[in-house]
C-alpha cells in the first residue's frame, strides 16, 4: 500500500509511504503512522528572502532576544511548525539580523539586535510570526532542550500530524 500524502518541511521530507527512500524510521499500527525524519535539500534563495522581507513592517516592537532560535534542534522544530519558513542572517551596521519569510501565507519577520539581550521585532503579513517562534523556543526549553533525534511525528488516519518527544504517548504539538 502506498499513499501520495507527503509533507516537505523546509529541508525535511516526511513521506507516508510503506517503502521510504530516505533516512527514516517508520512504525505502523492501528493508531497511525509514526515517522522519524530524513533530510532533503530545498528552499528559497537568500536574494528572494531579502527581496520579500525588505519592505516596510506593519508591526514593530521591542522584545528580549531568543539566542536559542538559531540552535539546530530549534531550527528542526521550526521546520516542522513553519514548514514554509526560509531565513537568512544579514550583516548590517546594526549587527547580525535574522530575516525570514513564510511561503505558506507571505508573512515575514526581521529580528534586529539593539545590543544586550534586546531586539526590535519587525513583521508583516497576515500572521505575526514572533509569537509562534517565541512559543516554540519556550516549549523546547520547558522540555529540557531535547535534541531533535528524540522527536517523532505521528500521522493519524484523519490526517492529523502530531509531533512527540521520545514516544507517541508524549505529544508536544499538533501541526496545522
Amino acid at each position: 500500500m502506498q499513499t501520495s500524502h507527503r509533507r516537505t518541511v523546509n529541508g525535511y521530507l516526511l513521506g507516508l509511504l510503506v517503502v521510504v527512500t530516505l533516512d527514516a524510521c517508520i512504525h505502523i499500527d492501528g493508531s497511525g503512522i509514526v515517522l522519524q525524519f530524513g533530510r532533503e535539500t530545498a528552499g528559497t534563495t537568500a536574494s528572494e528572502i531579502l527581496a520579500i522581507t525588505g519592505g516596510e513592517a506593519e508591526s514593530t516592537h521591542l522584545d528580549r532576544g531568543l539566542p536559542e532560535l538559531v540552535e539546530g534542534d530549534v531550527t528542526f522544530l521550526r521546520h516542522l511548525v513553519l514548514p514554509g519558513m526560509h531565513r537568512v542572517t544579514v550583516e548590517t551596521e546594526r549587527g547580525s539580523e535574522w530575516w525570514a519569510h513564510d511561503t505558506a501565507d507571505g508573512s515575514w519577520i526581521r529580528l534586529v539586535p539593539l545590543g544586550g539581550e534586546t531586539l526590535t521585532v519587525e513583521q508583516s503579513g497576515p500572521r505575526e510570526l514572533w509569537p509562534v517562534l517565541t512559543e516554540l523556543v519556550e516549549n523546547w526549553c520547558e522540555q529540557g532542550k531535547p535534541p531533535s533525534n528524540r522527536s517523532g511525528l505521528t500521522v493519524e488516519p484523519d490526517g492529523t500530524h502530531t509531533v512527540w518527544l521520545d514516544n507517541p504517548q508524549r505529544p508536544i504539538r499538533t501541526l496545522e
